[in-house]
């Protein structure tokens, strides 16, 4: 019992260093990306490194990690469609992400932030609603990312001007 212990917490204690090193090998290829980025986007080296970040995100995606970690790929999956010029994909990720982590704040901002880019104002606007009325039911965790308060920012600015 006491060697079974011991195995689950060694588990425990090497799952974070897991991840960090998954992590750090998607950060590896955007760099390699980043080599093949022109005005125009990727070329199609650049793309092909890319889509080796989507298929080692999906499959860190499948891994029980934690909430924090599981929220960091949801982003990183949709930063990166966004990279490879797949709008719907990102925006299925972003729409993932709040689905199953509704009271992730700074999910609104990065998805609302995303809409802005897009030019979706309407769809952005029905984001912001459902944000105003999780934080009026304070279902929404604390603290408030940079896109998130730039996303607020742009709503209220809009508001004023209506």
């Amino acid at each position: 019992m006491f060697f079974v212990t011991i195995l689950v917490l060694l588990a425990e204690i090497m799952k974070p260093a897991e991840f960090s090193a998954a992590v750090a090998e998607v950060t590896d290829l955007y760099y390699q990306a980043e080599r093949y980025q022109t005005d125009s986007g990727f070329s199609a080296s650049g793309q092909k490194f890319l889509q080796a970040a989507e298929k080692k995100l999906q499959k860190l995606s499948r891994i029980d990690q934690g909430k924090e970690e599981q929220r960091y790929i949801a982003l990183l999956l949709a930063w990166n469609a966004e990279l490879l010029d797949e709008p719907e994909r990102a925006a299925l990720y972003y729409e993932n992400l709040l689905l199953y982590d509704e009271g992730f704040r700074d999910g609104y901002g990065e998805y609302g932030m995303f809409l802005i880019r897009r030019e979706q104002k309407g769809a952005s606007e029905k984001l912001w609603k459902d944000y105003q009325e999780k934080e009026k039911k304070k279902l929404l965790e604390e603290g408030k990312g940079r896109n998130l308060l730039l996303w607020e920012e742009i709503n209220e600015k809009t508001k004023k001007i209506s």
